[in-house]
This record gives C-alpha cells, structure tokens and sequence, in this order.
C-alpha cells in the first residue's frame, strides 16, 4: 500500500522530532558532565598534576614516621616506667639495709654499754655483744629492749644468774678444781676449759655448727691450760 504524500510529510516529521529529542537529551547530558567537569578541574586549579604521586609517597612516609615516632614515645615512656620501678626498689632496698644497719649499730652500742657497766672483762665485750645480739630488738621509738626488759636489766641478769655468762666476769679456778662447782648448767664452758675433765673437741664443734657466735665467745672466754710445775 502507498503512502499518500501526507502520511509520507508525517512520518518523516515524527522521525525528525524524534531525533531532535534525542539531540536535545544528549546534549543536557553532555553540558551536565562539561559542567562536573569544570567543577572537578576547578578544585585541582594550581596543583602540579604530575606531582600527586610523589606527593602520595610522602604523605605515607610522614604517616609510617609519624607511627615510628609514637611507638619511640610509647616505648620511652615505657622504659621510664620501668626505671622508675628499678629506681624505687633500689631505694627501698637500700633504705632497708641502712635501717637493718642502724637497728644493728643501735643493739651493738647497747650491749657494749651494758657489758661494760656489768663488769665483762673488756677483751670478751665484742664475743658477749655478738653472742646476745638475737636477743635484742629495736622498738618502733628506737629504743633497744630484750623482750620486757631494758638491755641493762638483761645483761646484767645474763652475767649474774647464766653460768655462760657468769664466764664472762669470773675468772675460771685453775688446777684440778676447776669448774668444780659449775654444775651442768656450766657445762658448755667446760667443754672449752683446757685444764677440766670435760674439755671436749666434739662438743666444741657441735656448739661452733650450731651457733657460730656462742663458739666464739665461748673460745674467747676460756682459760689458758694451766702449765704443771
């Protein structure tokens, strides 16, 4: 069937306005993207294209050196701490060994007094001090005590009533009285005595493994071994 030359106008007129919509929708379109365009371009204006990467490489540099320098601080910090810890045990530790120092000069000055207000021969003061020594304490007002009772009182008992320290003051008998009258509280004394029957090598040995200052107190307190005529 042949087209009427009207029917043929419209057709070419509908296909006309059908491409020029087409046009006009391209071309919104393409203005659209020019306009992003220049807005994108517009925000890069004076920056060095070709210079963002190595611009890039230097930001991550900062960024890795900035995490060097916080894990230095992190670990400075940690080390001061740790120093601060050492710093404060040592402190500790030496302020223990002056008190333990000082609580020691204080009981040793105590008994040397008190030894010597109670007549021990003076070469046997050092031997006595080291012997008692255990059985004084500092109170918390720096006073040196033997339990309930004053240094004095205690040495003074020691040297009165305690045959081991009764030898410390009395002058052994010589010959063959000797410890005659200590009785068996006078015993470990005798085991040091070179002129009695119970002068006794393992029993010194027994004393001297047990309580190293009781040995040397009781060696210096012994007599010399009488010479016979």
């Amino acid at each position: 069937m042949e087209l009427t030359e009207k029917e043929l106008q419209d057709k070419i007129n509908a296909a006309v306005a059908a491409s020029e919509a087409g046009l006009k929708t391209k071309n919104k379109d393409l203005l659209n993207e020019t306009k992003a365009a220049k807005a994108l371009a517009k925000k890069f204006e004076g920056i060095d294209v070709d210079a963002l990467p190595k611009a890039a490489k230097d930001l991550e540099l900062l960024q890795q050196n900035k995490s060097k320098e916080e894990g230095d601080y992190k670990k400075l910090y940690e080390d001061q701490q740790t120093q601060h810890k050492t710093d404060s045990t040592a402190s500790a530790t030496a302020l223990s060994e002056a008190n333990a120092t000082l609580s020691k000069e204080r009981r040793s000055n105590a008994l040397t007094q008190a030894l010597v207000e109670n007549h021990v021969k003076p070469e046997l003061v050092s031997s006595a001090a080291q012997l008692l020594d255990s059985n004084i304490a500092i109170t918390d007002e720096g006073v040196a005590m033997a339990g309930d009772k004053t240094v004095s009182e205690f040495v003074k008992e020691w040297t009165t009533n305690n045959d081991v320290g009764k030898n410390f003051t009395t002058p052994h008998n010589s010959g063959g009285g000797a410890n005659g009258g200590g009785g068996r509280g006078n015993a470990e004394a005798a085991f040091f005595d070179p002129n009695s029957p119970s002068h006794n090598m393992t029993e010194q040995s027994k004393i001297a493994n047990a309580d190293p200052a009781k040995y040397a107190a009781l060696k210096a307190a012994a007599p010399a071994k009488q010479q016979n005529n």
